[in-house]
């Protein structure tokens, strides 16, 4: 008997978080996983994108929660709304394990408004990007490499900015890697942009909508249903295209 009614659906959506259970797109998640944790890897910046409810979100985050559980790997998301680099650098400095590292090696970010002025400093950054440069400068003397992930990422000034700086660290060999989502018309605008060199060569995913099968094999293991069964409920949802409605049709199932 199936173990889950309305109440209590293992698959309720809500946009930009993982639900209880989902359908790993393990080729995809290893594809790109394997791609940022090779000794040199091919692509340092990578987008995500596929039509809306295909699961862009969902696949970043499961992304991001598995390399940053990852031995000498910080993994951190920011928003594509704010300024990007100023965001990244007070995540950055928020990790208490990162801010013991920057204060040890001296480094004073009072001056943009992070911490306090450390006495006897060797190093004062006046910008957001000398902070970040600065930053990665000490991650990589520690082996630590960075994973950036942004979640439905747009064409902006500051994305251009973001992006000249991130050519600018790859040239220096440090370690930051930036993941990404979009709709395919948000990052053509990005990639139709020849100066910006980092981003205009990251690499483009595109993600399908799930299969039946695979639907089908998680209902039955989940749910413990029989195949017919989750046959049928895969094979509606194809054709509805609404994985938000699952609860539902999980109800139905369950009873």
């Amino acid at each position: 008997m199936a173990r889950f009614n309305e109440e209590d659906n293992p698959y309720t959506l809500q946009f930009s978080f993982i639900p209880p259970k989902f359908i790993e797109r393990r080729n995809d998640t290893d594809t790109i996983i394997s791609n940022f944790v090779r000794a040199v890897p091919t692509y340092r910046g990578m987008f995500i994108t596929g039509v809306r409810g295909s699961g862009k979100t969902v696949l970043l985050s499961d992304i991001r929660n598995k390399i940053g559980a990852m031995k000498d790997w910080i993994a951190v998301d920011i928003n594509p709304e704010t300024e990007l680099i100023h965001t990244l650098v007070s995540k950055l400095y928020r990790i208490s394990k990162l801010r013991s590292l920057f204060i040890k090696a001296k480094l004073d970010f009072s001056a943009i408004g992070l911490g306090v002025s450390i006495e006897g400093a060797e190093t004062v950054a006046y910008n957001d990007d000398d902070v970040l440069e600065i930053m990665l400068e000490t991650l990589k003397r520690k082996g630590i490499r960075l994973l950036v992930t942004v979640d439905e990422i747009m064409y902006s000034s500051d994305v251009a900015r973001f992006s000249h700086a991130l050519s600018s660290y790859a040239g220096q060999d440090y370690d930051i890697y930036v993941l990404m989502t979009g709709l395919k018309e948000n990052i053509n605008k990005i990639k139709n942009q020849p100066s910006l060199t980092f981003l205009y060569r990251a690499k483009v995913m595109e993600i399908d909508s799930l299969n039946t099968t695979a639907i089908s094999a998680e209902y039955q293991k989940t749910l413990r249903i029989k195949a017919e069964e989750a046959d049928k409920a895969a094979k509606v949802l194809k054709i509805e295209e609404k994985y938000t409605s699952q609860p539902a049709f999980v109800h139905k199932l369950a009873k």
